[in-house]
């Protein structure tokens, strides 16, 4: 009965310990400054999703000189939500939020809304030009 006392007594801290690791983990996934691939711009906004403009865009996205765009003739730079970033794939960007990745060139459907200058939760919008799209929705890769 004694060691177990003592187990539970060494248990609960360690719980504690891991859990609070767990949370750190998961708010710096979403709020933390992931890196951005060398020659590549990736702006980011704090709006969770819904809680924005409701416009819907339906295409492809294309890498223009390191900024992530928006194809068609409203072609825009997208300005991310919390918890996605972007990687490198044999050279080619992918752009990842949470379980979806989505590299260039592959439809996607996305909402958001369309801005002709930077958007009023843009952070850092870099050396990418207007328009901007601004992503509130999870991307989803369309079948």
């Amino acid at each position: 009965m004694v060691d177990a006392v003592r187990a539970l007594t060494w248990a609960g801290p360690a719980v504690g310990v891991l859990f609070l690791a767990v949370v750190a983990y998961l708010l710096w996934s979403v709020y933390g400054a992931w890196p951005v691939p060398d020659g590549y711009t990736f702006p980011r906004h704090s709006i969770w999703g819904g809680a924005g403009p409701a416009a819907l865009f339906d295409g492809e996205l294309v890498d223009e000189a390191g900024c992530i765009r928006t194809t068609g003739p409203d072609g825009a730079t997208v300005v991310w939500p919390p918890g996605y970033w972007l990687q490198l794939r044999d050279g080619s960007p992918e752009v990842h939020g949470g379980v979806e990745v989505v590299a260039m060139g592959e439809p996607v459907r996305m909402g958001g809304g369309w801005y002709a200058a930077v958007p009023p939760t843009g952070r850092d919008i870099g050396t990418c030009p207007p328009p901007y799209f601004l992503t509130t929705g999870v991307v989803e890769p369309t079948p």
